[in-house]
């Protein structure tokens, strides 16, 4: 019927909405002519394809299918059909009666009974009680009670059903995406499939990738089931997921020629009394991120400490814009903010630097909060990498819609202020004028300790210098520096990650992502 499903993490892949996924459906099933009851069957198919991937031979396996009333549980009364001919004992409880499905789930839940399997319509507290009973004797459950239609909350019986499932602890195998998880936006609004595995369909929709959605997904396998991936371009989907290929494809080169200015020259402005590691982390990650050389502008008192600290950079005293900008026009990109300070005088200063640079610059920490809630025209290309309470203050407020609407928020602000907008989180998001959204696939909760933004800046900061675009440097940044963390939580586990270790994995990150190590 299909292809055998394949890893999402190795592959490109576009987003869509609820209601594109819609729209691809309804072309290949009108336009193109492909049988809805084709699509479904190899759905169905392909999510036994998954589970044998994942948990080996299914026959003898005890397994109970939650289905849903639609297409989503249609998809699932097949899967149970194939399992049943792999020879698991399957059991279909149906949320729902019967009367109500629609007809292309009354047509499998027909040749599920004529097939001589177990389907139980659960309707009021006996059959409920039933379906908890199978759901604790199962070895594996099969999630297909919601698809990307859904909103709202889940309530009633269809929640008592998933709380049940949930709790029986076995593994949870959800169709398309978990049932209860919104599929624009990753709201889960009451009860929830908490997945082991999800299995979605042609192309991932968003609530995959963004947060809560993402933590109750499992792994997360893409299935082909024949519906020609090219009909997406007639969508104008414009949300990516960041992944491998496109990392390994954006990595700078360094030619047989290339000395150490050629190769990247960075102009770090940072550090201040009480902040100095900030600037040491930024240039100690620029070093290790392929920066050929690197010029660090910090308070005069300083200099004699930083120095001593990454010996590998120059470090100048700081004076004023006209001082750095002499010193930017013999450099390829600038990092303006780590550890800076926010006293009047440095944030005019960094006003006065972003106006003016004429190369591309990232922009971070306290040189966000010297831009205010006014963006400024700049003379060059700018990477701006707020967290959420950053964001809020460029903004001039509204921290819940950021957390609401990470997407929109981000695309707005790139759009308006004409800059790359790195947006930092759980799941971080690059936005540029003209250019798709794009979600970075790499990273845990292990990053949220300090510094780890500084040594993102640094990062960006060398990759910009090695000549990637701001967009880019911001997609590749972010994709290596959630890899370095992932390689040591790997290793040693999630827990006491520290900046300055986070870059120490960045050329094993690199190397990894190139496919070399």
């Amino acid at each position: 019927y299909a292809k055998l499903v394949f890893d999402f993490y190795k592959d490109s892949m576009l987003l869509l909405s609820a209601e594109q996924s819609r729209e691809l459906d309804r072309l290949a099933i009108q336009d193109l002519g492909i049988p809805e009851a084709a699509l479904m069957e190899s759905a169905g198919l392909n999510v036994v394809l998954a589970m044998e991937k994942e948990w080996g031979v299914l026959a003898g396996r005890n397994v109970a299918v939650l289905s849903g009333k639609g297409r989503n549980g249609g998809d699932g009364m097949v899967a149970a059909r194939h399992l049943a001919n792999q020879g698991s004992h399957v059991v279909v409880c149906v949320a729902g009666p019967e009367a109500e499905l629609s007809p292309a789930a009354k047509a499998q839940a027909d040749i599920i009974r004529r097939s001589g399997l177990q389907i139980v319509f659960v309707v009021d507290e006996a059959s409920l009680g039933l379906a908890h009973s199978l759901f604790r004797s199962a070895d594996l459950v099969v999630d297909a009670l919601y698809g990307s239609g859904f909103k709202g909350a889940v309530t009633g019986m269809s929640a008592a059903l998933l709380v049940s499932m949930n709790a029986a602890g076995h593994p949870v195998v959800s169709v398309d995406l978990p049932s209860g998880v919104d599929a624009d936006s990753g709201a889960v609004r009451g009860a929830a499939a908490y997945a082991a595995l999800t299995v979605t369909f042609t192309l991932p929709k968003r609530g995959l990738a963004l947060l809560p959605g993402r933590s109750y997904t499992g792994k997360l396998l893409v299935a082909d089931i024949g519906i020609p991936v090219s009909l997406a371009s007639h969508l104008k989907a414009e949300v990516e997921f960041f992944e491998p290929l496109d990392a390994r494809q954006l990595i700078p080169r360094r030619s047989a020629q290339a000395h150490k200015k050629s190769a990247g020259t960075l102009l770090v402005v940072a550090g201040s009394r009480s902040y100095a590691g900030a600037a040491i982390l930024a240039c100690r990650a620029a070093l290790r991120s392929g920066a050929g050389f690197v010029r660090l502008l910090a308070p005069e008192e300083l200099v004699p400490q930083l120095q001593s600290a990454v010996p590998e950079a120059v470090v100048s005293a700081r004076s004023d814009a006209a001082a750095a900008l002499k010193l930017a026009h013999e450099c390829h990109a600038v990092v303006l903010g780590p550890g800076l300070g926010r006293d009047e005088k440095t944030l005019a200063l960094v006003r006065e630097l972003y106006a003016s640079l004429p190369i591309p610059t990232v922009v971070d920490a306290d040189a966000l909060f010297a831009l205010g809630s006014k963006p400024l025209k700049a003379a060059g290309a700018r990477l701006l990498t707020p967290h959420d309470g950053e964001m809020a203050g460029l903004l001039g407020g509204g921290h819940e819609k950021i957390q609401s609407d990470r997407l929109g928020t981000a695309r707005s602000y790139a759009d308006a202020a004409s800059v790359a907008l790195l947006l930092k989180g759980p799941a971080t998001v690059l936005a540029a004028p003209g250019r798709a959204l794009s979600l970075n696939a790499t990273g845990s909760s292990a990053l949220a300790t300090a510094g780890t933004g500084d040594v993102l800046a640094g990062l960006c900061g060398a990759l910009m210098a090695q000549g990637l675009e701001a967009y880019d440097a911001g997609r590749l940044g972010a994709f290596v520096h959630g890899a370095a963390a992932d390689l040591r939580c790997a290793e040693k586990g999630d827990t006491g990650l520290t900046a300055s270790e986070l870059i120490e994995y960045l050329p094993l990150a690199f190397s990894q992502t190139r496919g070399k190590a």
